[in-house]
């Protein structure tokens, strides 16, 4: 339970440093997205940000893991969509 109240304002301090609601807006968005593809997709950003926080300082590997699975499906997302050719995937 310590861990949640330390990171408690992980998110607003994140956002605090965003000074354009537009681009805070944008990146909320962009960042519940991103907490979306492997996390608990029924919770609010706020939540999802304190759980991603607890498992990062938990599991280096499970952090690693996310971030490659995640751009991996952003990747073949975008192929299958047609957006970038599959040769654009090896680079």
């Amino acid at each position: 339970m310590v861990l949640l109240q330390r990171n408690q304002g992980c998110l607003d301090s994140f956002l605090f440093a965003l000074k354009n609601p537009e681009t805070k807006r944008q990146y909320s968005r962009n960042l519940k997205l991103f907490f979306d593809f492997g996390l608990e997709s029924n919770l609010p950003l706020e939540e999802q940000s304190m759980l991603f926080i607890e498992k990062v300082t938990r599991d280096i590997n499970w952090t690693t893991n996310y971030f490659i699975q995640f751009f991996r499906y952003q990747i073949e997302n975008r192929v299958n969509t047609n957006h970038i050719t599959s040769a654009t995937l090896k680079n």
